[in-house]
């Protein structure tokens, strides 16, 4: 027996579109927020026309090319350019951070000399997570304060429950400490740079008498560590005794 379909009223229709809609949205919105950057074939100086690169002979800081005629060019840099993958085998360092397939983390930048993850959200502990060569270290952001050489202290703001948005080799959490008050973790070969942006000293509160009427009054960003056993820390080439605060 054929079934019979009727034809439901557009207004069924246009209710489905809209809830549709609405879940898509919220879908999308939920994803971490990543710029992809264009990949752009770089152009090396002094390198013959035709010439391949001989993959086998690449270092950690050099790059050998076939010029197809006898002959071979030699590029060496004063860095790193090259990684070991999981195989052993040198590839091309690439610090842009994409998202992450990893359980706890929105973002990561896994092609380079260290390997780092980066929770969605900055008020979160472990929000950031480096490793290399087996050993790992994870940041987690605390509050920002106010203080002076007297000990004393006045709260700016606590991390704030906002997300990243990844763009290139920089993640940022807008306000992250308040309207205004961005943080920022940038990637390179061989380092993790973080920066707090603080466009104007007015979108902080004022310091109170006591903060200014101390010895050399400043603004104070607590961050905690939590390392393997094997890890050291080092503060300007010098090994931190895990006593000493340094401000700057």
């Amino acid at each position: 027996m054929a079934k019979r379909f009727r034809k439901p009223p557009k207004r069924s229709i246009l209710i489905f579109l809209l809830i549709l809609g609405l879940l898509l949205s919220f879908f999308l919105s939920s994803q971490p927020k990543v710029t992809q950057a264009p990949v752009v074939k770089p152009v090396i100086a002094g390198l013959k026309e035709g010439a391949t690169e001989i993959v086998s002979k690449r270092t950690e800081n050099a790059k050998v090319f076939d010029n197809q005629n006898g002959t071979q060019t030699h590029i060496v840099h004063g860095g790193p350019i090259h990684y070991k993958d999981g195989d052993n085998n040198w590839q091309e360092i690439n610090t842009n951070i994409q998202p992450s397939s990893a359980n706890d983390a929105g973002f990561e930048m896994t092609k380079s000399m260290y390997k780092a993850w980066f929770k969605k959200t900055f008020d979160t502990q472990g929000i950031v997570k480096i490793e290399k060569e087996g050993n790992s270290i994870s940041v987690s952001p605390g509050d920002l304060n106010w203080t002076n050489d007297n000990g004393l202290k006045q709260l700016i703001s606590t991390p704030q429950p906002v997300k990243g948005e990844a763009k290139e080799t920089e993640i940022t959490y807008k306000n992250a400490y308040g309207e205004g008050l961005d943080f920022i973790y940038q990637t390179y070969g061989i380092k993790l740079e973080k920066r707090l942006i603080i466009p104007d000293f007015k979108v902080l509160p004022k310091p109170n008498e006591e903060i200014l009427n101390g010895k050399n009054p400043s603004i104070e960003l607590n961050l905690s560590f939590e390392t393997d056993a094997a890890v050291q820390i080092y503060i300007d080439g010098k090994l931190w005794n895990q006593k000493t605060v340094k401000t700057q």
